[in-house]
């Protein structure tokens, strides 16, 4: 069973501290003036030190006895190795954190350096493991503008991740601002991304046009969601087109058919040397002459 005891908070080091607001420190102090410290701190002792601790968890409590005049606070003494410790505080602060905080984002990355893969991070901080894949890929990318955009909840992080791998940086703004006002939906932003790009790697550097030596032009959002409307609409144009193009090579593969079951007719086309056929026509009337 873990010990609890009156520990000098002059022999207590912060391990991992943390910045919070007045508002909050403000609440923490009001809450233990008013009804004492319902959870100790947890201290680690500091090894070769003569009686000193290092605090694991609770530093508001730790800082709010202080501000109220207390020389001694309650502490669970615990033994761990210095990254154990270093572990244990960080964790704690992580499950107090909402799971958009920016603070957040910078912990499970330094979880990651730390070691701890995707999965065991998920399980530490109480999110998916497709959260903290895509923490990690902003994070490393170095995706400041998205990361901020998640943390407001603006988007999600598996669409944040996705406009990551935009590589033109007016096409990236473009996409989270578009998707930020509705305008493009879910997986339409990856597929705005590819029409933009591939309009970019064409020669043409603003997705409205341009290219052949023209002055670069800043990308807009109406660039981006018209390219993307444009190529919409010219696939579902071809996908008509391709419906029809195969009812009506289904209606000449059973005439075909039909006529190669009469003899006669069959008997005139070899008189007239025009009894072969082309390889993929005749495979197409055995398929589809009956249908």
């Amino acid at each position: 069973m873990t010990a609890i005891e009156l520990i000098p908070i002059s022999k207590i080091r912060v391990l991992n501290p943390r910045s919070r607001s007045k508002a909050k420190f403000s609440e923490i102090v009001s809450n233990v003036e008013k009804v004492g410290l319902k959870k100790p701190v947890t201290v680690c002792p500091r090894a070769g030190s003569g009686g000193e601790y290092d605090l694991v968890c609770g530093q508001g409590r730790l800082e709010a006895y202080v501000k109220l005049g207390q020389t001694h606070v309650p502490a669970m003494v615990v033994n761990a190795s210095s990254e154990d410790r270093y572990i244990m505080s960080l964790v704690e602060n992580m499950a107090r954190r909402p799971a958009d905080s920016l603070e957040l984002v910078r912990d499970i990355a330094a979880l990651e350096q730390q070691g701890y893969t995707p999965e065991q991070i998920a399980a530490k901080v109480g999110v998916s493991q497709g959260y903290v894949r895509g923490i990690l890929k902003l994070h490393a990318k170095g995706e400041e503008m998205l990361l901020a955009a998640v943390h407001r909840g603006d988007i999600p992080v598996v669409i944040a991740v996705e406009i990551a791998y935009a590589k033109n940086g007016d096409l990236k703004r473009c996409l989270a601002q578009a998707y930020e006002r509705g305008e493009l939906k879910g997986k339409e932003v990856s597929r705005a991304r590819a029409v933009v790009e591939r309009r970019i790697a064409s020669g043409k550097r603003s997705p409205s046009g341009g290219g052949g030596g023209k002055p670069y032009r800043k990308m807009t959002i109406d660039d981006v969601v018209n390219a993307y409307k444009r190529a919409t609409q010219k696939q579902a144009q071809l996908v008509r087109k391709a419906k029809v193009c195969d009812s009506m090579l289904r209606i000449v593969c059973g005439a075909l058919r039909e006529l190669t079951r009469d003899e006669h007719f069959v008997t005139l086309l070899r008189a007239e040397a025009l009894d072969k056929m082309p390889k993929y026509l005749a495979e197409q009337v055995v398929q589809r002459g009956g249908k």
